[in-house]
Parts: structure tokens; sequence; C-alpha cells
């Protein structure tokens, strides 16, 4: 068992709230403090898992990710044209 401070690569999430929040393995990692949440307004340099990516995550991006991290974007596939998925900033999105 890693404690947070021991996790070997740096993990975010933005978070819109669309899912029941007693069953959100987001939030309880966050909650944890295994990762940290992001607000849509900030950007992330990490590999972001995403419905919006056009890649799926490869082993080229292995050095983004020991360096930068991974993000994930926390929505309801129910909602996804409802999420301004498109204002979240980063140059690294997969799909998830």
């Amino acid at each position: 068992h890693l404690s947070h401070s021991e996790y070997p690569i740096k993990l975010a999430m933005w978070d819109f709230g669309q899912c029941d929040a007693k069953k959100c393995t987001g939030r309880k990692l966050n909650r944890l403090g295994y990762l940290r949440a992001l607000r849509l307004s900030q950007a992330f340099s990490g590999i972001i898992l995403s419905p919006v990516g056009k890649e799926t995550v490869s082993f080229s991006d292995r050095d983004i990710v020991a360096q930068s991290g991974v993000a994930v974007v926390d929505c309801s596939w129910a909602l996804i044209d409802e999420t301004p998925i498109n204002k979240i900033k980063g140059q690294h999105h997969r799909l998830l």
C-alpha cells in the first residue's frame, strides 16, 4: 500500500460532478490525497484521458507520464454533449 506521497506518478482530475458522489472513485482518490482536482481553467501538461482524444495511450507516452503525470475527465457519457470538455487545456489528449 503506497501513501499518496510515494505514488510514482502525478494524478489529476477534472470533475464535472455528474456522477454519484458516494460511488465516485475519482472523488475518493482526491479525498485520500492521491490526485488533485483541477478547475476547468487549469491547464495540465501530462496525458489527459478524455472522450475527445484522437489517439490511444501508447508506450511512446511514457516520458510524458513520468514527467508530468496523467489527468482524467470525470463526466457522464449520457451528458457528454452538455459537458464543456473543449475548455480543458492541454496538449496530450488521449482516448479513455
